[in-house]
């Protein structure tokens, strides 16, 4: 019970530390300054409920980095490496490539490079740092999980990965068409409309 205390303390801790590597990314990268704009003053009980909604927001992805770094066989500056890569890709490689490809005409000039090198410096901080609060910068006799018993090793990752892909891009363009896409908000963000069904959209995609 004691070590479960310790690690739910470790896990508000680091989602605290990703919120303030968010807010200071923003800054350095100048993607505040680009986002700015006037608004009217919001009623505190409003303040309140969005800095609740952004901690959960930040809670998931922070258990999750939790968990592979807890159960990485890897560790030091090995594992930091590692947890850079995953987090950088997945959090802002390849959520902004969509960017890239669907609105440089649409967003702000020069803010999809902010965006890039904000998440760059989100998981350049937050990396060793959750590596050092897990306590994994020393190797220790045994880790949490094997590999083994994970079903994973180095023979057969080459063969996990192209399925994994697939089964991504499916999960992704699936809901994509049958629920984003169906909001008219979203088609006229991106400057078009319906194709008609999946097939004809994932064409004109």
């Amino acid at each position: 019970m004691r070590s479960k205390t310790i690690l739910g303390v470790k896990i508000i801790v680091l989602t605290i530390i990703l919120l303030i590597c968010y807010f200071l990314s923003a800054v350095i990268s100048g993607l505040s300054s680009t986002l700015a704009e006037p608004s009217a003053q919001s009623p505190s009980s409003g303040t309140n409920v969005s800095l609740l909604l952004m901690f959960l927001v930040f809670l998931f992805p922070t258990i999750v980095l939790t968990l592979i770094i807890l159960r990485s066989r890897w560790y030091g500056w090995r594992l930091i490496a590692a947890v850079f890569l995953a987090f950088y890709g997945v959090n802002t490689v390849l959520a902004q490539i969509e960017s890239a490809i669907f609105l440089p005409e649409i967003l702000p000039q020069g803010m999809i490079l902010k965006l890039f090198i904000m998440g760059a410096i989100i998981a350049g901080i937050f990396s060793p740092i959750a590596v050092l609060i897990l306590g994994k910068m020393k190797r220790k006799e045994e880790s949490l999980i094997s590999e083994q018993l994970l079903g994973i090793t180095s023979k057969n990752i080459p063969a996990k990965l192209p399925v994994i892909s697939v089964i991504y891009m499916l999960l992704y363009f699936i809901f994509g068409y049958f629920i984003a896409w169906k909001n008219p908000l979203i088609q006229n963000y991106y400057g078009a409309k319906d194709a008609g069904n999946f097939f004809a959209q994932l064409a004109w995609i």
